[in-house]
């Protein structure tokens, strides 16, 4: 027989304003925020699984399919507005 093994966790150290944004995208979703972890920790369980099996290549198809269309114009219209943040973020982190 297998025993029904049941687990409890707590996350110490979650800021309020991440713990409000928490309970928001659980509400989203129409979820409780323990149903909405519990959602979180599998997808990531499985992704991990997913990783180990496929070779690069494979994980990275969809984008290839995706993107294959694209012109040089077209991929830098859709990476033009996320690099001002993605340069703030690298510039903070290069101080030493």
């Amino acid at each position: 027989m297998f025993s029904l093994l049941t687990s409890q966790f707590t996350v110490s150290g979650l800021s309020k304003s991440m713990a409000i944004a928490l309970g928001v995208k659980a509400k989203r979703r129409g979820m409780t925020v323990d149903a909405y972890l519990k959602e979180l920790i599998a997808e990531d369980i499985e992704l991990d699984r997913i990783a180990k099996t496929k070779s690069f290549t494979e994980l990275a198809m969809p984008f290839q399919r995706a993107l294959a269309g694209l012109s040089e114009s077209d991929l830098d219209s859709l990476a033009r507005p996320g690099l001002p943040k993605m340069r703030a973020r690298t510039n903070g982190k290069k101080k030493l």
